[in-house]
């Protein structure tokens, strides 16, 4: 009755997990996604670092990302699909940071599926881009306020636990990171 019960609760996460991996895509990368795969590519922190001084452009905001991809490219390698495929654990950190933050309301089941089937998430989970990336920073910063605010047990809202905190601080560390 219990994994009846757990699998019941899980399938909106399930699904829209699904949804993201059937999102990645293998088309040629575009200009913009070149150049984050040249950043990815370098063979050292140290040359990746570089790469990114001497280019000085905007990449320089959204550094946690692609520290990120560098390190995901070493693993999964260069390929389109192996670059798109980074945005599948930012995505699943967002779900699951979204079903978190939602979990003592009505609202998690709901916010997992427009996650899954917004139109937009799913063009950005497509693309070697800092997108899915952001998606998660900022699901990261805003569960622990949905948590404080939205949990329908308490109509004043929980107490503000040292988890929540906690919650709160990493998810407005890599938020801020990432320049939104």
């Amino acid at each position: 009755m219990k994994l009846i019960q757990l699998v019941i609760k899980s399938l909106p996460l399930l699904l829209a997990a699904l949804v993201g991996v059937c999102a990645v895509s293998s088309q040629s990368l575009w200009i913009d996604e070149g150049v984050e795969a040249m950043y990815a590519m370098q063979p050292t922190l140290h040359a990746w670092w570089h790469s990114l001084r001497v280019a000085g452009d905007s990449n320089l905001q959204i550094l946690p990302q692609l520290f990120f991809l560098w390190g995901w490219e070493k693993v999964f390698g260069a390929s389109e699909i192996a670059l798109r495929a980074a945005n599948v654990p930012c995505f699943l950190v967002a779900l699951l940071a979204l079903r978190w933050g939602l979990a003592r309301t009505k609202y998690a089941a709901w916010m997992l599926m427009a996650a899954a089937t917004s139109p937009f998430l799913w063009y950005y989970m497509g693309e070697a881009r800092p997108y899915a990336f952001l998606f998660a920073t900022t699901c990261l910063a805003a569960a622990p306020l949905f948590r404080l605010l939205l949990a329908d047990d308490a109509p004043c809202g929980p107490a503000f636990s040292s988890e929540v905190f906690g919650a709160l601080c990493i998810g407005s560390v890599l938020l801020s990171a990432t320049s939104i």
